[in-house]
């Protein structure tokens, strides 16, 4: 394993597949394997989740967007936001818990139109590598520990 392979996602059905486990505000529906949002109203696709004060929780997603924008976010007592996003594409963000952090909300805008698939957030420990790309070389060795050719890089994307 590289990095912390006990890392599991804290959110269940983070795929879309279907909207029981998560709380749809208004202009939000799961549909087609994917969170949906359209214009008129600002709210939020949430799930609870316990975090610890003082923690950093990891958080990563897929967006398509035409209108507006969204934020991910620990909310419950003091909300901590992480980064506005007003593109589509494929995102990472690092946000810490404070006090009272119960829940787990992608929030929109009341102009966002677009659609969420792939959420992921997990508590981030001190053995995870760091967000982003990471490229690994493999050299492998005979029993007398002399190596052969080394093959890569090998890219692995850490979200």
């Amino acid at each position: 394993p590289v990095g912390d392979a006990t890392r599991s996602n804290l959110l269940i059905n983070g795929n879309m597949d279907s909207g029981g486990t998560w709380t749809l505000g208004a202009g939000w529906s799961i549909t087609g394997g994917k969170a949906q949002h359209v214009a008129g109203s600002a709210s939020g696709i949430t799930q609870p989740l316990a975090a610890i004060a003082g923690s950093y929780y990891r958080v990563a997603y897929d967006l398509t967007l035409t209108g507006g924008a969204i934020i991910p976010q620990l909310s419950g007592g003091s909300a901590r936001t992480g980064t506005v996003r007003t593109s589509g594409g494929s995102f990472v963000d690092r946000i810490q818990a404070a006090a009272g952090n119960a829940t787990f909300e992608i929030f929109g805008s009341d102009g966002f139109v677009g659609t969420l698939d792939n959420v992921v957030a997990y508590l981030e420990t001190a053995t995870c590598l760091s967000q982003g790309t990471h490229y690994i070389w493999l050299e492998p060795q005979n029993d007398d520990g002399v190596p052969g050719l080394t093959a890569g890089p090998f890219t692995v994307s850490i979200k």
